[in-house]
């Protein structure tokens, strides 16, 4: 059986929390890198559309390079790892 790495982007807060899948990588260090490129990522946006209005803001949220899925409630977003056993087979089942 082979492990995947998955790389999961967050945002939001309690009942307005939210999870969403990027990308899966064969090796750790992968997403790892990955994951911090994203991170940075975000903050550059996030520094870009602070002053904005919210919908100007939205806008410039969408020109996330590494995440079409990229949403942000102004702090409360960020992005991890984890890995998952990817079944090729049904003899890994």
């Amino acid at each position: 059986m082979m492990r995947i790495y998955v790389v999961e982007g967050h945002c939001g807060e309690y009942s307005d929390h939210r999870n969403w899948p990027v990308k899966a990588f064969r090796d750790e260090e992968t997403a790892k890198t990955f994951m911090l490129a994203c991170i940075e990522e975000g903050r550059r946006l996030v520094a870009a559309g602070q002053d904005l209005p919210f919908l100007e803001r939205m806008e410039v949220y969408k020109a996330h390079k590494l995440d079409d899925g990229f949403d942000s409630d102004l702090d409360c977003w960020d992005y991890t790892y984890f890995w998952v056993d990817l079944v090729t087979d049904e003899e890994d089942l």
